[in-house]
């Protein structure tokens, strides 16, 4: 089968990307340097918007039986015990903050990898380099060219296909050493669902809980003086429980730092490869997700219709403006963490206050269709009646008009945005007055909303309307 697209890097940001684009009908070959998935605990954290994305996906039972809603965050001054913060990125949503575990995520991923006739999954594969419009990478000893009109790099933090594009980061200030451990307990604490961190200049540490399992993450200078040993008596006192097994303990080294560009050409970097945080706030995981959904539909439509280097240049536009918002709070709440002079980080409310990653709400008549105004993730609980209206716009282009449209319009919008679906609804219909309302959009005749659930534009469909929404789109977004 030809791969039109390879994605380089097959954790959870490099799968669910590759299963976006079979849902689109574009075939990937993926390609992963280890043996087989680590089967070590990881991220253990994810929002409401990425609840939705893996429900769109079909994950529902994973989300259903395997993901845990979270209370949120606790920050605790370490000396004293006492709470002086709660915070939660908070989405409008019943449940902003779950619990998971990576490695169970990833296996049912590649079960959805699986039944695709679109996605093929190499193992023991290693990039080496890009020739011209062709991958190298080693398999079994061999080396294979492998053609391309697309090769993405979900590769990590120590990227290669960053390094082989000469690409380039800006590195924040911000560099350390933790200590993890991973263990279950036959005795569930107090804490359980929720993450607690006791904050403080030289030993603050984090303690979180679900199922039986537990986390503890110090650091550097909290272990000193334990020596090569681990330090089991430290790690109880501290999660105040029994170790009963340790599934994994690690010493590891974090900073934070963003890719100056995420597109060379016709390669493009998502995930930890174009951004890594401090995993203070658990968003590196989501961030890396939503580059993925955002990614996705554009990549599929250069596909169908040919490069369009504006549009796939809209995605590192959007995205970074969004991840730098999300490394500003995380750094924020590291310094919080780790300092005991709490009260010169005032305001710390900034921390508990809704995190906004929209733009202001468009003004009747007025449109901008470079950047998404209203994101329907942002705006929509995981789970409820509402949800169900949304399902059904996941991966289409969504019109919403007030008046009947004419077959001129429809010919004129499904050729515009062809070969993806286009969906038409009146204001009239259940799902739009939904979306609408959630939405807060008021006295607008129309919105078109993108593939990803972002409204591209909101104005009346008029004649002189559509040809500005056909000149931008065509000229100013996909030329």
């Amino acid at each position: 089968m030809n791969h039109p697209v390879i994605i380089v890097g097959a954790g959870p940001v490099g799968m669910i990307t590759a299963l976006l684009l079979d849902r689109l009908g574009v075939p990937s070959l993926l390609i992963e340097k280890r043996k087989q998935l680590p089967d070590i605990p990881r991220a253990i954290h994810l929002d409401s918007e990425i609840i939705n994305i893996l429900s769109l996906i079909g994950l529902d039972n994973f989300i259903k039986n395997q993901v845990y809603p979270s209370q949120g965050l606790f920050l605790y001054s370490k000396s004293s015990r006492k709470k002086f913060l709660q915070a939660t990125l908070n989405f409008n949503v019943k449940c902003s903050s779950f619990l998971f575990e990576q490695n169970q995520l990833e296996q049912l991923l590649l079960e959805e990898i699986n039944k695709s006739i679109n996605i093929s999954l190499k193992y023991n594969c290693e990039f080496i380099r890009i020739n011209n419009q062709e991958a190298e990478y080693s398999i079994q000893g061999q080396i294979v060219d492998q053609p391309f009109s697309y090769l993405i790099g979900t590769d990590g933090a120590n990227s290669k296909v960053a390094s082989v594009s000469g690409i380039e980061y800006t590195q924040y200030p911000y560099r350390k050493f933790n200590y993890k451990v991973d263990f279950i307990t036959d005795q569930p604490p107090e804490y359980q669902n929720r993450i607690e961190k006791f904050c403080s200049t030289n030993n603050s540490f984090v303690r979180m809980a679900f199922k039986d399992r537990v986390r503890v993450e110090i650091t550097e200078a909290a272990i000193n003086g334990n020596g090569s040993e681990f330090p089991v008596k430290l790690i109880e006192d501290l999660a105040e429980t029994r170790i009963k097994k340790v599934l994994h303990a690690d010493k590891y080294y974090f900073n934070s730092k963003i890719a100056n560009n995420w597109i060379v050409g016709k390669t493009i970097i998502a995930g930890d490869a174009a951004h890594t945080m401090p995993p203070y706030i658990g968003e590196g995981l989501c961030n890396g997700i939503r580059d993925a959904f955002n990614l996705s539909w554009k990549v599929a439509y250069c596909f169908y219709n040919g490069h369009k280097e504006k549009l796939l240049n809209s995605y590192s536009e959007e995205r970074k403006v969004h991840v730098n918002k999300y490394i500003g709070l995380t750094l924020l709440t590291g310094l919080l963490f780790t300092s005991s002079l709490r009260y010169v980080l005032k305001p710390l409310e900034l921390i508990g206050v809704p995190l906004k990653i929209n733009q202001k709400p468009v003004k009747k008549g007025n449109s901008d269709i470079n950047v998404p105004k209203y994101d329907l993730l942002t705006n929509f609980a995981s789970e409820g009646s509402h949800w169900d209206y949304i399902r059904p716009l996941f991966n289409s282009f969504t019109i919403i008009a007030n008046e009947q449209l004419s077959e001129k319009t429809i010919e004129e919008m499904t050729k515009l945005f062809s070969p993806l679906n286009v969906s038409f609804y009146s204001t009239k219909d259940e799902v739009a007055q939904t979306i609408f309302r959630i939405l807060k959009i008021k006295k607008v005749k129309s919105i078109i909303i993108r593939p990803d659930l972002s409204v591209l534009f909101c104005g009346t469909l008029n004649q002189a309307s559509r040809i500005k929404i056909q000149k931008t789109f065509k000229n100013e977004i996909i030329s």
